[in-house]
């Protein structure tokens, strides 16, 4: 394409025109056209010649897509050169003109001002000041683009002044409608608005209805960015109600689009994608992508506001794809830095680095400041967020000045912001981090920028908070909520509302720190109901950093007795644990969507409390507002002492309120609290009271462990203060030697007794009389065997029967069991081999499974005599397969014919992904988590499933949930019961267990299962034989004394 510099030129001979058309004919004719055509073209006079390219470039550039446009800016090009040759200024104009247009299509701002710039010579050249005047209006929105402000200005004051003495009203118009666009970039927007009411009446004057309706929408825009919503939309209506009059579909598109925004801005999201949506509808009938890429790079922002940061995700890259498709550039580096944005917030960033780096070049390159900067700031939180503050600041710090040389007043104060955290974060003086997110305050406060504003007030509560300044933090916190009412993003509440709970927790008044918290924990549910369809680590990560309000309102609930509501907080980090194992079905991800009720007393309390407390906030932001003014005016000071003698009273009277309200909150907490909460609490009791069982529900906290008791009479919670990560430490170095039969289990066996149990808990439980303990276990206590923590005098397994119980256990907990079983007997003895394209996964031979399976199953189609102690089948080796499973355990006249299925296998366990998660099979095959969970009820009616030589707890995350996980697959898959093993152990102590569980539970039909599990253990920690009553024990007997033998085996479900 030939260059600016070689557009300059204004004659060329004969010999450079015949070398031209060759190499057109040549280029032509490469690229298989018909170079015969450009070449007589070229043989015609040039002028012609000229017009004829001039009218291909018309033709293609009406095409619209990036390769239509790039063809047609090479027939611009010729046309440009032959004019030129032939000395046609106009038609040189003209064809810079249309270039300089189609730069600006494709968003590179930086080329279309430098043709602008020759538009203006040619014109000038010409002596035609419409044109000059035409090219300098048009100069100066480029300038206003690329940063350079004061050339706008001058620039389009040079067009307003050619404008009035040429006298062509039309040019006019617009020449003040963006006069007055420029006023308003600038933040003018009075100035702005004077311009825009002088181009109205001239343009109905001379019945101009497009210009008529452009100055609406400009007016439109003026009053959307003043918050005045109904003139917006009155302005903008008058604009729809011309563009279908005039039945112009581009106008109208666009127009719908600027609507969306004023809802969006109101708050109203729902009417905000009704409109977004009508323009991407309309512009695609008339094949507009820019404005549909607008539209929909506007719903993803709707989206994010929403918390649907799915949906924002998938449109902003449909957005992507649009603005690709059309070559704007400049648009393509918006959608890139939104993605950025939602990864960002899904806890991915260096997947969020990735597309801001992409973004910043092409921002660059373009010569559009306003992007550089807000990618910089992107980038600065990252390097934030990975303690890079020097990096951080630098972003800040250049961001800054860009944002101040284009006059861009909240840009400006968002790099404010990111100064402020990057100083904080090195550790400088508090005040000094106020004082500069106070100065981002007031700028987005006199902006209208109401999200930014909200967002700066939580940070400013944040700090005040830190700083120790209780009153002073609530004031912002509160201001920061008062406008969340109006604006509803999810994401902010939840944060400020966990500061409050913060707040007033550490205030002693739980009551409201409960309300608070509900508050928070309800809008974090909003937002993980919306992350069904996303991959699965991002929907992890979001949870992560904000799993700490989940547990703090547990804790606070705990505190308050209120143990099924704090349950049911749990529970939603229970069920995300299962979903981190398995993908999410629709009736499963319905869980997600739940959230925390709050009770009557508190909706109504809580009513008064928001009023109250955002009346408060109302006088404290007007305040604030005048502080902000340097030199106020007597009336402004007689103001703000009013309005300090206002929040003075009002201030004391919320104290007493909050007296009041902590006084009725503890005098009837539980009043009106949901109802089915209550209901499932009861129902639970009546469980243990059938099966004459005890609950522990443990909490893990940051700094202390709770554990709540439930009887069938009574609920009762302690703790114990203890830091997460010290409690994991105590619970690795058991496990440690737990896997050591040699070492001695005792010490670390009573010390986490005493912190997990202790003497409280301990008189408590055994004061019921009931002697079997179901525990629904938190993080890393999973991976410990409850029934090998030691009291002192003895092991827990020597007093108590101990069941886990999960989150889909309570299907199945009371179901009554059969008085004979039949089993299905599994295994893999032989070694195996899986290739793969990672390499070779090798699996040891487990020689004891053969003897193991022979020991518990008699094969019902054999005449031999057999030991086994149940009759059924048996499937080794090669006859282990998917299909031999499926079929062997279809329902016959829907009974189940084998009641227990036991499993000898290698469980393999990949966290975060059930297609890599599987069972080994016969014949080096596998069955994946995915192929088991999409397998209809394999399990149906199967009382007990036991996995007894399976790796079932081995995987990187080291918390237990993939031993949960399992469990909760399996029970939903239709299994009653699961026995699993916490690590591999011994070959003959797993098949010496195994066969005594199955005695015991044979020879005693009335024995439950954890009770014939019991005896089980207790057989080979006593040494004792194969009938619970036998006594005595020889030495030889001991051998598997050791809780490495005995201790890894977990009943987990159905206990009976």
């Amino acid at each position: 394409m030939t260059s600016t510099a070689s557009r300059s030129m204004l004659f060329f001979g004969p010999l450079l025109l015949l070398a031209l058309a060759y190499q057109s004919h040549a280029n032509s004719a490469a690229a298989g056209g018909d170079g015969r055509v450009e070449l007589s073209i070229l043989q015609e006079p040039q002028k012609e010649s000229a017009k004829k390219f001039f009218e291909e470039a018309e033709r293609l550039r009406q095409g619209g897509s990036a390769e239509s446009l790039q063809n047609a800016l090479a027939k611009y090009d010729r046309a440009l050169l032959l004019y030129r040759a032939a000395g046609d200024h106009k038609g040189e104009a003209e064809a810079l003109n249309c270039i300089a247009s189609i730069y600006s299509t494709l968003g590179d701002t930086g080329k279309a001002l430098e043709e602008y710039k020759q538009v203006l010579l040619a014109y000038r050249a010409l002596g035609d000041r419409a044109g000059e005047c035409n090219a300098l209006d048009l100069m100066a929105i480029k300038y206003y683009w690329v940063g350079e402000m004061d050339s706008a200005l001058d620039s389009v004051k040079q067009a307003l002044a050619l404008a009035r003495t040429i006298g062509d009203q039309s040019l006019l118009a617009r020449v003040l409608e963006n006069t007055g666009f420029i006023y308003n970039k600038q933040g003018e927007k009075r100035k702005a608005l004077v311009f825009f009411e002088e181009a109205l009446p001239i343009s109905q004057a001379i019945k101009d209805r497009p210009r008529e309706a452009s100055v609406f929408n400009r007016l439109g825009l003026i009053y959307y960015t003043w918050g005045e919503t109904q003139k917006a939309l009155d302005n903008y209506d008058k604009a729809l109600s011309i563009d279908g009059e005039l039945k112009d579909g581009f106008a109208e598109a666009a127009t719908l689009h600027n609507v969306g925004q004023v809802y969006l801005s109101a708050g109203d999201k729902p009417k905000a994608l009704e409109y977004f949506n009508r323009g991407i509808t309309l512009s695609r009938s008339l094949g507009n992508t820019n404005i549909e890429a607008d539209c929909l790079h506007d719903i993803g922002l709707t989206y994010e506001e929403m918390g649907r940061l799915q949906q924002a995700l998938e449109a902003f890259n449909k957005s992507l794809e649009a603005r690709r498709a059309s070559g704007d550039r400049r648009g393509e580096a918006e959608a890139l830095g939104s993605l950025g944005q939602i990864y960002e917030v899904l806890g991915e960033k260096q997947k969020a680095l990735e597309f801001y780096e992409q973004a910043l070049p092409i921002y660059r390159k373009y010569r559009y400041p306003r992007g550089v900067a807000a990618t910089l700031l992107s980038i600065g939180y990252v390097h934030l967020s990975d303690g890079a503050f020097p990096k951080a600041l630098d972003c800040a710090n250049e961001a800054l000045t860009a944002y101040r040389e284009v006059g861009d007043r909240s840009g400006e104060a968002a790099a404010l912001g990111l100064t402020a955290w990057s100083y904080f974060d090195k550790g400088e003086d508090r005040q000094k981090v106020i004082d500069l997110l106070s100065q981002e305050l007031l700028i987005f406060h006199e902006t209208d920028q109401l999200g930014s504003e909200a967002a700066t007030l939580n940070d400013l509560g944040y700090m005040h908070s830190r700083s120790g300044d209780k009153e002073k933090a609530l004031e912002f916190f509160n201001r920061a909520l008062a406008l969340q009412d109006k604006l509803r993003e999810p994401e902010t509440i939840g944060s400020i509302c966990g500061s409050l709970m913060a707040i007033w927790k550490a205030a002693k008044k739980p009551g409201i720190a409960i309300i608070y918290g509900k508050k928070a924990v309800n809008a974090y549910q909003q937002i993980r109901a919306n992350l069904m369809g996303l991959d699965k680590q991002l929907q992890r990560n979001f949870l992560v950093s904000r799993e700490d309000t989940y547990r703090e309102l547990a804790d606070l609930l705990i505190s308050e007795g209120r143990l099924p509501e704090a349950q049911q907080v749990l529970g939603f980090l229970k069920e995300e644990e299962y979903f981190q194992y398995v993908r999410r079905d629709s009736d499963e991800a319905s869980l997600m969507s739940a959230s925390i009720a709050f009770s009557a007393s508190e909706t109504e309390l809580e009513k008064r409390f928001v009023d109250l407390s955002g009346r408060i906030a109302a006088i404290g932001a007007q305040r604030s507002a005048l502080l902000a003014i340097k030199e106020r005016t007597p009336e402004e000071e007689k103001h703000l002492a009013e309005l300090e003698d206002q929040l003075e009273i009002s201030n004391l009277g919320f104290q007493k309120f909050l007296d009041q309200l902590e006084v009725e909150l503890k005098r009837n907490p539980r009043r009106g609290v949901d109802i089915a909460t209550l209901r499932e609490s009861q129902a639970f009791k009546d469980t243990l009271r059938d099966l004459d069982a005890i609950a522990l529900f443990t909490v893990v906290g940051h700094n202390k462990y709770n554990v709540i008791l439930v009887t069938p009479d009574f609920e009762k919670a302690y703790e114990y203060p203890i830091t997460e990560a010290a409690l994991n430490n105590k619970i690795s170095r058991y496990d440690d030697v737990l896997r050591d039969p040699a070492s001695n289990p005792l010490p670390p066996a009573q010390e986490l007794y005493r912190i997990l149990i202790g003497a409280e808990l301990g008189r408590d439980i055994a004061q019921t009389k009931k002697q079997t303990i179901l525990w629904s276990l938190d993080g890393s206590l999973r991976y410990l065997p409850m029934a090998a923590l030691h009291d002192g005098q003895k092991y827990l397994v020597e007093t108590y029967r101990n069941v886990v119980i999960t989150l889909a256990s309570r299907d199945h907990l009371k179901d009554r069991v059969s008085p004979k079983w039949q089993a299905l007997g599994l295994g893999v003895a032989k070694e195996s081999v899986l290739k793969s394209g990672t390499g070779d996964k090798h699996f040891p031979p487990l020689p004891g499974v053969r003897e193991e399976l022979r020991a518990i199953v008699r094969d019902e189609s054999s005449s031999r005599r057999q030991q086994g102690v149940l009759l059924g089948k048996i499937m080794l080796d090669d006859e282990f397969t998917a299909d031999a499973l499926k079929s062997n355990l279809r329902l016959r006249a829907n009974e189940q014919p084998y009641k227990v299925v036991h499993i000898a296998s290698h469980f393999h366990f990949e966290a975060g992904d059930e297609t890599k998660s599987y069972l080994l099979l016969g014949g080096d095959q596998i069955l994946t988590v995915s192929q088991l969970k999409n397998m209809s009820q394999l399990f149906s009616r199967v009382e007990l499933l036991a996995l007894s030589a399976c790796e079932t707890a081995t995987g990187g995350e080291k918390d237990g949930k993939e031993v949960e996980g399992f469990a909760v697959l399996a029970q939903r898959q239709g299994a009653e019961a699961i026995i699993a093993s916490l690590w591999e152990v011994n070959d003959q102590s797993t098949s010496l267990l195994m066969q005594r569980f199955y005695k015991f539970h044979e020879a005693h039909p009335d024995m439950s299962k954890a009770e014939a599990m019991r005896q089980a253990q207790l057989s080979l920690l006593r040494g004792l034989q194969a009938d619970p009553q036998s006594s005595g024990s020889t030495a030889a007997e001991l051998i598997y004394a050791h809780p490495h033998f005995w201790a890894p085996f977990i009943l987990i479900g159905n206990c009976r």
